[in-house]
């Protein structure tokens, strides 16, 4: 049972919205997830994106020695034409659009911000750890807006 009328509200948001909203991606696309995420294991993920927002917020000057070198790379070869004419660029195109177009932030974001305090939590970390990337790594700014 939920606690606070608020967090009812946020839960019935939060169910509206995944029972009304679609995403749809072509089969070669499709296909490209499912291999991308089968061997996906969600508490092993959860725990090295943990230790990785924690060595970013923490000690930023520690992570940029150990990782600044494969970020640049890996920004260089977003930006490449080799990457834009992937299956994994239009992959991460139309999941940026589904995301843009059909409230992901404005209505499952917030409102699990709402529900869950430790998403809310989660999710000050995860804004940390971006704005000290981003001091960084500027161009990193224009890969995730889409604008490479």
């Amino acid at each position: 049972m939920l606690p606070s009328d608020e967090k009812k509200a946020a839960y019935r948001a939060i169910l509206e919205y995944l029972d009304s909203v679609e995403l749809y991606l072509d089969s070669e696309l499709s296909s490209l997830l499912e291999e991308i995420t089968s061997d996906m294991d969600p508490e092993s993920m959860a725990e090295e994106t943990r230790q990785a927002l924690d060595t970013v917020c923490q000690d930023i000057d520690t992570y940029m020695a150990e990782n600044g070198e494969a970020i640049t790379a890996y920004l260089k070869y977003k930006k490449s034409d080799a990457f834009q004419k992937t299956p994994a660029a239009r992959l991460e195109r139309r999941l940026r659009e589904f995301q843009n177009e059909s409230g992901y932030t404005e209505v499952f974001i917030h409102n699990m911000e709402r529900l869950s305090p430790e998403y809310r939590a989660y999710l000050a970390r995860l804004k940390e750890a971006d704005r000290l990337l981003t001091e960084k790594f500027p161009e990193a700014e224009a890969s995730y807006r889409g604008e490479m």
